[in-house]
């Protein structure tokens, strides 16, 4: 039976024809699609691929965005989840709250008076800015990994028929997530979190469990990324003008949309602290903006990475970072800019950090992070053999996209997955 990727007659797509919520957020876009098992039977402890979308920066919610439109409509992801399925795995695929960021423009006026924020309210709301969307995956996971059964019985868990299935179940220790663009930052930055970091609820699980019941961890078994980034926000630049130099509108006008909307006075590279009145009434005017503080910009994945936790040793990554730059102002940025804690903004030179997924300046420096995890510690450890592709580096070339599956699944092998 070919995994086929389409809705079952309802919003969210999947083997039941109904909507799974990991989370009763107000939004209802905490939802789990989990689409049907190759034998179209019974099955029981099966592994799991949680499919994380990315497009336009988590800015845009919905099915959609994973399957109809994104990364599971062709290409390298698509045949992974192909790949996986015919395997025997169980294919999931989770929404998540979203920054709507292209729906807080003000008015073509600009002026005070008339500011609105455009869009519906499914659309606006609710604003799920950074770093609060990453506790989303986490969440899903630990319903995933805590409603691992439906078999009737003593191991039966309160949610396990509504995700697989009456007598079906899953694998809870063999659960792996794939991530898309920024889909990938939000699955690395949530994942490489310990246990304990993102509290759990109850009512993911069992409304009556004592709080002293063992909960399953949001940690996984593996992480398959592609085009995550940026990896490193205290080295990213956003283009201080709208639509310029190919960067888009969630990161353009001084403003990382994900941490902060169109109209906010909070910007990302530049920024005063002038207490001056502002004149003429323009909204851009003279008003105060703040610079979004360094310290801020350290919770991202490369930071979180360097707090060396023990966990991540049995985490291992397969990571591709596609980008070559967009050309402009970027030309000349090659691995040895990087810098961890200071913007790569030399725009006189062509050295601007201004793609996310630029796998000129990512790729070597994460391989060469994973590949020297805790030191002597790490010898030996999983996390140790991650491989991560780039275009820059002929040892690990990017692959095609009729080869990427077969690799992901080889190296999946390697832990038993």
């Amino acid at each position: 039976m070919p995994l086929t990727l389409t809705r079952a007659g309802t919003r969210t797509p999947g083997q039941l024809g109904r909507p799974v919520l990991y989370w009763p957020h107000a939004s209802g876009l905490c939802n789990l699609g989990v689409f049907p098992h190759v034998s179209g039977t019974a099955y029981t402890n099966a592994k799991v691929a949680v499919f994380v979308h990315g497009e336009n920066f988590g800015c845009k919610p919905g099915w959609g965005s994973m399957t109809h439109e994104g990364a599971l409509k062709s290409g390298h992801l698509a045949n992974l989840a192909q790949a996986l399925h015919a395997a025997g795995w169980i294919v999931v695929t989770i929404d998540y709250p979203v920054c709507s960021t292209n729906k807080s423009r003000v008015s073509d006026e600009q002026n005070l008076g008339e500011f609105r924020i455009y869009g519906s309210w499914e659309e606006v709301h609710p604003i799920a800015v950074w770093p609060e969307q990453p506790k989303y995956i986490a969440q899903a996971i630990q319903f995933i990994k805590s409603n691992w059964s439906g078999v009737t019985g003593p191991t039966e868990t309160l949610h396990g028929r509504d995700l697989w299935g009456s007598e079906c179940s899953i694998d809870p220790s063999k659960v792996i997530v794939v991530g898309d663009k920024w889909g990938a930052t939000l699955a690395m930055y949530a994942l490489l979190q310990p246990t304990g970091y993102f509290g759990f609820e109850r009512r993911l699980a069992n409304e009556n469990m004592d709080w002293y019941v063992p909960r399953d961890s949001h940690r996984v078994a593996a992480l398959v990324l592609r085009d995550p980034g940026p990896i490193d926000f205290t080295q990213f630049y956003v283009e201080p003008s709208w639509d310029e130099n190919g960067q888009p509108d969630e990161l353009s006008g001084d403003i990382f949309g994900i941490m902060g909307r169109g109209e906010s006075q909070r910007r990302w590279g530049s920024g005063t602290y002038s207490t001056a009145k502002p004149t003429g009434g323009s909204i851009e005017g003279d008003r105060m903006y703040a610079p979004v503080h360094p310290q801020w910009k350290r919770q991202s994945p490369w930071w979180i990475l360097q707090e060396q936790h023990l966990e991540n040793l049995g985490l291992p990554m397969h990571v591709e970072i596609t980008g070559t730059g967009y050309d402009a102002k970027d030309g000349a940025l090659e691995s040895g800019d990087w810098a961890p804690g200071f913007p790569l903004n030399d725009t006189a030179n062509d050295k601007c950090w201004q793609q996310p997924h630029d796998g000129r300046i990512q790729g070597p420096a994460l391989r060469d992070a994973l590949a020297t995890y805790l030191g002597a510690t790490g010898v030996g450890s999983r996390i140790r053999l991650s491989e991560v592709r780039d275009p820059v580096t002929a040892e690990w070339p990017l692959l095609a996209a009729g080869s990427y599956a077969a690799n992901v699944m080889a190296w999946l092998a390697r832990f038993g997955l």
